[in-house]
């Protein structure tokens, strides 16, 4: 399931200030530096990982890449590098589409990232491996829409419940 994504159309790329970085860092995103390895060991983002996946945008090139990085999708990601990277805004538009509503871009990257006064960290972030599996679904008659496999589940009709869950809560109400 090599299918490309690189000729979706372009997603708006909301830009970040640091302060709203920092605020998704908090609430528990992991930052993708997405520089090469020698930028990446002059100073990073503190626990931003590297993930190696070449530029290929294809769902194979990125499942391997944030599988073997360590980055979970069903969580936020902080997508950086230099500031204005091109491989950044395209790399936070195709997750964008995997991955709706958890991918942000810090458009000023590490540039501004710095001059904000903030730390950069040069020990390397690792994590254990995350398996994830990209798929592409049809929703709402939309062909070829990307979406994460868990956030497929997510958006599906509830589980049906069993009958002592149901009887609890007519109970509690």
């Amino acid at each position: 399931m090599a299918a490309a994504v690189a000729t979706a159309a372009p997603v708006r790329a909301d830009v970040l200030s640091v302060h709203a970085a920092q605020q998704t860092l908090a609430r528990g995103a992991t930052a993708w530096d997405v520089r090469s390895a020698a930028d990446y060991a002059q100073g990073h983002l503190p626990g931003a990982v590297r993930a190696e996946w070449g530029g290929e945008l294809t769902l194979t090139a990125l499942e391997a890449a944030v599988s073997q990085a360590g980055i979970d999708l069903s969580r936020e990601v902080l997508v950086y590098g230099s500031a204005g990277e091109p491989r950044a805004r395209r790399l936070y538009e195709v997750l964008q589409r995997v991955a709706p509503g958890r991918v942000h871009w810090l458009v000023g990257g590490v540039q501004e990232w710095a001059l904000a006064g903030q730390p950069l960290s040069r020990v390397p972030a690792v994590r254990a491996p995350v398996p994830q599996r990209l798929v592409v679904l049809r929703e709402d008659g939309v062909a070829g829409e990307l979406r994460m496999a868990a956030d497929a589940l997510r958006r599906s009709r509830p589980w049906p419940q069993p009958e002592s869950v149901a009887l609890m809560q007519a109970r509690a109400d």
